[in-house]
């Protein structure tokens, strides 16, 4: 799955209940595309319908993150992209067990306004750094 950065909340961020949404990118990669390791079947249900189903892989968060979450999802380093996308791969364990999270000096993350809990919201903004008032 690519991306360019990705959004994580925090509990207790905001007042009554809100949580503080963070955007999360990797620095010095002037909004470059990475990739999150991820799983797709095709399968039927039940009722004979075919169905298309995918996931995004989770990982315990870097430092930086735990603060914000537990978890995040599993990036994939450059290099291992090609391999995972690999449709011969036999053994996914053993190529999960060379993939680690970004380098903590590689992870931006920042607050941002809580506009993009509304699916009415879109635009550059919606990655902006909070602002302090």
């Amino acid at each position: 799955m690519p991306a360019t950065g990705y959004y994580e909340w925090q509990a207790g961020g905001g007042a009554k209940g809100t949580k503080q949404p963070f955007f999360m990118e990797l620095a010095d990669s002037d909004k470059e595309l990475f990739a999150f390791a991820g799983l797709y079947d095709i399968w039927r249900g039940p009722d004979g319908q075919e169905l298309q189903s995918y996931t995004i892989l989770t990982t315990e968060a870097t430092p930086q993150l735990a603060a914000v979450h537990a978890r995040m999802p599993l990036i994939l380093p450059r290099a291992a992209e090609e391999r995972w996308l690999d449709p011969e791969l036999a053994d996914p364990v053993q190529l999960l067990a060379r993939i680690q999270p970004p380098p903590a000096e590689r992870v931006h993350l920042y607050p941002v306004s809580t506009a993009v809990n509304n699916v009415a919201h879109d635009g550059p903004a919606l990655i902006a750094p909070l602002t302090a008032a």
